[in-house]
């Protein structure tokens, strides 16, 4: 386990949010403005994808789970994520796990502490690691919570790292609905934990906000590390739903989802996030109406349908996907010019071939939460100059295909235009 830490943290992504002088040129239009150029050390673009992971129920039978061929197995083996995070264990959903792990997709389990061993070793080598029970500050009816968690914490812990059958799996800490009041509650389990744990749902806003009590992800992150330490975090639920009209957790369309579902890896990824568990594949059962908010997070409608936010992870996992991260990162040297009118954010990627990968896109909503409609933001330049002449450069959009284009180019300086979606540029040398 201290190797792989020590991996994790020479993993960490290239961010940064370009802050723009503002100024104008004689007609009145913004003009493009100058950025210092900085060196980045890009993460790898295998690790990056590995970090994705989804949420799943593969025992909830009164739901859409219960078609596990047709809307589990079949869109899971589509969309090509590798990690899923479930709290079910019976006979029938242990064949199903392990039918899964033939196709290379690894569980991340919630259990109770008594029976975490025996489960776990039964699922080996499908299980990639186990987790307490979820969101134990939500049982407002127990006052005596804290030190149940506490101690749930400590003896699945314990209990995982004294079998041999089981010790070499991750214990992933105590997950938390109110991270900003219950953290301190909780206190330092840095000590009965592999990895920290944070739900920084965004609540219709954008994927770098926290719903709670407008908390930014670097806020929350600071205070995971209360529970945590210095452990590598793994957020084992974010995510959006599209119940528009849901006052304390605010939806958004199809169409905006699955911007920010692009953005959302990203961002969290930049801040060090070790995998990002989308909460969760499927819309559990059918509700025209949207009386539940709890029937929309799915990626996968209720009618077994991929909805947009679906096609455009597919994409991006296609076009990023690599088969080694046995290689040595080779930092890369760029500077930007963007209109002072956006917050742009931006995140380096390499992959095996030595190809960089760099993700640029705006910290803006693409969904008006007062209106309940749409964003469409106009498009804007942006040019990125290299320190050496680029060979080639390509662009792509995740959420219009996996396909790119060939972009023109002046020796060392690329001009691209960025909207409310994400776009990768390919770029050699």
């Amino acid at each position: 386990m201290r190797n792989i830490l020590k991996y994790m943290v020479s993993c960490v992504v290239a961010f940064s949010l370009v802050q723009c002088e503002a100024s104008e040129n004689g007609d009145g239009e913004e003009t493009l403005h100058p950025q210092s150029g900085e060196t980045y050390t890009p993460a790898k673009a295998a690790r990056f994808i590995d970090a994705l992971g989804v949420n799943t129920h593969l025992g909830y039978d009164f739901a859409n789970y219960k078609y596990y061929e047709e809307y589990v197995k079949k869109n899971l083996l589509d969309i090509g994520i590798k990690h899923i995070r479930d709290n079910t264990y019976t006979p029938e959903v242990v064949e199903k796990f392990k039918d899964l792990g033939q196709s290379g997709i690894r569980l991340l389990l919630i259990t109770d502490a008594e029976s975490a061993v025996e489960k776990a070793a039964s699922l080996k080598p499908m299980i990639w690691g186990v987790e307490g029970e979820n969101e134990l500050d939500l049982n407002k009816d127990n006052t005596d919570w804290v030190p149940i968690a506490q101690q749930q914490q400590k003896d699945l812990f314990t209990n995982i790292k004294s079998d041999e059958r089981t010790a070499d799996l991750p214990v992933v800490g105590i997950s938390l609905a109110h991270i900003k009041t219950s953290a301190d509650l909780v206190g330092d389990l840095s000590e009965w934990m592999d990895y920290g744990n944070a739900h920084p749902y965004a609540a219709g806003q954008h994927p770098a906000v926290h719903w709670g009590n407008g908390m930014t992800m670097s806020e929350v992150i600071e205070k995971a590390k209360v529970v945590c330490g210095d452990k590598p975090i793994i957020t084992t639920e974010a995510g959006y739903h599209n119940k528009i009209d849901n006052p304390n957790h605010p939806g958004v369309s199809e169409k905006a989802a699955a911007i920010y579902h692009v953005q959302l890896p990203f961002v969290y990824f930049n801040e060090g996030i070790y995998r990002i568990y989308k909460y969760e594949f499927l819309d559990l059962n059918p509700d025209p109406d949207m009386l539940d908010m709890e029937c929309h997070f799915g990626l996968v409608r209720a009618d077994g349908t991929p909805k947009e936010s679906f096609y455009a992870i597919k994409n991006l996992i296609r076009i990023l996907n690599d088969d080694s991260e046995d290689f040595e990162v080779t930092p890369i040297s760029f500077s930007i010019e963007a209109p002072q009118s956006i917050s742009l954010m931006k995140s380096v990627l390499q992959k095996s071939d030595g190809s960089y990968w760099i993700a640029l896109f705006r910290k803006e909503s693409v969904f008006d939460l007062q209106a309940k409609t749409d964003v469409n933001l106009s498009a804007v330049p942006v040019k990125v100059i290299f320190d050496k002449t680029c060979a080639s450069v390509k662009k792509y959009v995740p959420n219009d295909s996996e396909e790119g284009e060939e972009v023109a180019f002046n020796g060392n300086e690329v001009e691209v235009s960025v909207a409310g979606k994400l776009v990768l540029l390919n770029v050699s040398f």
